[in-house]
């Protein structure tokens, strides 16, 4: 059973720009609009990181594909999609 991570101020359907050194497995920046956010994997990442879901959001503002994201906790902040 995965930590429950609680108080995140984001959740499905928002908008987050994760910056490359919040981001594990693959050092690049990215914004998400996320689709999942997982509770359910194991505790050894003593709640400081989570695997999130979405689809990358392109410099144009168009949804890109679907990807899961390693990211640190503390990078998880709403922000506005860029305009399209």
């Amino acid at each position: 059973m995965g930590v429950e991570v609680t108080g995140l101020p984001v959740g499905v359907g928002d908008v987050v720009f994760i910056p490359a050194y919040h981001r594990g497995y693959r050092p690049e920046a990215i914004t998400l609009r996320l689709t999942r956010i997982r509770d359910d994997l194991p505790s050894c990442y003593d709640g400081a990181w989570i695997w999130v879901e979405g689809h990358r959001i392109e410099d144009d503002g168009r949804e890109g594909p679907w990807v899961q994201v390693f990211a640190r906790v503390a990078a998880l902040v709403p922000r506005q999609p860029p305009a399209s």
